[in-house]
């Protein structure tokens, strides 16, 4: 087949399927998206391998499930017989750089082994870090047009909770709720005073890989909620109920959203007129994929990480490419999930087989499209597991879900687009749902028999600050 000098890979944090026009959204959040799918590959049945960042995106650059790579939180390090898909590229005589705005994505991350540049954008203002990064892309892009072939991620981080740091199409304020508790996700005081100050000297020099380590940053980080409100606490207390939360306030929220979705997707519009000035349309691949979903409010939470319902599991995935490699269609309905990335990139790049053999376990999204009938019975499997162990794993075929839960060690059935407030709602599987039942128990004994220790890298007091700003500490 025709290869592809180029490759791009765009991950859109926090972006579930639901909310984009193309996949039946009444409003219309992406009009660039929508005219880009016109003439690209758009994958309807996209699913991330788990509902959380860290472990969705080792599954991009690896093409394995969380459980194999290991990358379960964002201090750990891949298992070691893991090859990712940067090195790969590298040894093929491919640039590799990551352009984004987040520390979890710099070169201190065990994420991102093989790639040669990793830069992370500066700065506390989101906005203006998000025009810093287009900046960056521009020149960078413009510096290696015409170069050695190259394989460049951008994360674009936007869409994130808590929602307010973009404007809407026409650059006016977003609204605001009326009084309300939600408003305390946007009215977060600044963290401050002396007590707090001493309380975040000590946590940035605490040895965390030892026991004693461990147990003082969990004290401190208890010291440190009593002293200013985060975004997680207000996460919590939205799970836990403790917050009233009107309809009006889910609107409020749900509009929040949508206008950050609205502001990425001109940023993506730039970005292609871009390629488009410079040429490298003509021989540069594009994948725009998210890295996972987004709750709102949908089984009565915020956030994600927490459930493994279709909001949090149903992401956008759409393949840009050459005019000469157009497919016969621009919609796929075959079932897909983010191993595919690493075995697309390197069968686009024209990799050698033994070397797309290597990486990980996915199957390109190229030749899906090229030929869907030979892939239209794909079973879909993901996961959450965190530090202290698994939490639980389904697997989707056709409109049947099974769910498998480590608490109590039970299957719950539930089809795919069931409205359920929990898993444990479902039906006792039957039929084709009990064999799927059956699979996904013995997949999932076999595979914690099997699990090696996470392993941990460096701490870094850069990335943990950005984390607990995100809501994920």
């Amino acid at each position: 087949m025709e290869k592809v000098k180029n490759v791009i890979l765009i991950s859109l944090d926090c972006l579930r399927a639901e909310s984009l026009p193309m996949y039946g959204y009444g409003k219309n959040t992406s009009p660039f998206l929508n005219e880009l799918a016109e003439g690209a590959v758009s994958f309807n049945k996209t699913y991330a391998t788990s509902n959380w960042t860290a472990p969705t995106h080792a599954s991009m650059f690896t093409g394995l499930y969380p459980h194999q790579h290991g990358f379960i939180n964002f201090f750990c390090k891949y298992n070691d017989n893991v090859i990712p898909l940067a090195e790969s590229l590298v040894q093929q005589g491919i640039k590799t750089t990551s352009i984004t705005a987040w520390h979890c994505f710099s070169a201190k991350s065990g994420m991102m082994r093989g790639f040669e540049d990793c830069r992370v954008v500066p700065g506390q203002n989101v906005k203006e870090i998000a025009v810093t990064q287009m900046d960056w892309t521009e020149k960078w892009l413009k510096e290696n047009s015409n170069g050695k072939p190259f394989f460049l991620f951008l994360h674009f981080g936007q869409i994130h909770a808590p929602f307010n740091l973009c404007p809407g199409q026409d650059d006016s304020p977003l609204p605001e709720p009326k009084k309300s508790e939600i408003r305390s996700i946007w009215d977060l005081p600044p963290p401050g005073g002396p007590v707090f100050n001493v309380i975040q000297w000590l946590e940035n020099r605490i040895n965390r890989t030892t026991r004693a380590g461990k147990i003082a940053s969990r004290f401190l980080k208890l010291a440190r909620g009593l002293c200013a409100r985060s975004l997680r606490q207000v996460v919590e207390n939205v799970a836990n109920g403790k917050f009233m939360i009107s309809e009006e306030d889910k609107k409020f929220v749900v509009q929040r959203y949508d206008q950050c979705i609205t502001y990425v997707d001109q940023r993506l519009r730039e970005l292609f007129e871009l390629l488009a000035t410079l040429g490298l349309d003509k021989d540069t691949a594009v994948m725009i994929v998210g890295d996972h979903g987004e709750e709102l409010f949908d089984h009565g939470q915020l956030f994600h990480g927490h459930s493994m319902f279709q909001e949090l599991l149903h992401i956008p995935m759409i393949l840009s490419l050459p005019e000469s490699m157009k497919t016969a269609s621009n919609v796929c309905d075959v079932p897909v999930d983010q191993r595919d990335i690493s075995a697309t990139v390197l069968d686009l790049m024209g990799a050698p087989v033994d070397v797309q053999q290597s990486v990980g376990q996915g199957t390109s999204l190229y030749k899906v499209a090229e030929k869907p009938e030979q892939y239209s019975d794909r079973l879909i499997y993901s996961e959450s597991i965190k530090d202290h162990g698994w939490v639980s794993a389904v697997m989707i075929k056709g409109d049947n879900k099974v769910q498998w839960n480590a608490e109590g060690d039970n299957l719950a059935y539930y089809p795919v687009d069931a409205n359920l407030q929990t898993p444990d709602e479902g039906a006792a599987p039957e039929g084709d749902a009990q064999d799927l039942a059956e699979q996904l128990e013995r997949f999932v004994s076999i595979q914690r028999s099997d699990q090696d220790a996470v392993e941990s890298s460096d701490d870094d007091p850069e990335l943990r600050k950005q984390l607990e700003d995100l809501g994920y500490l």
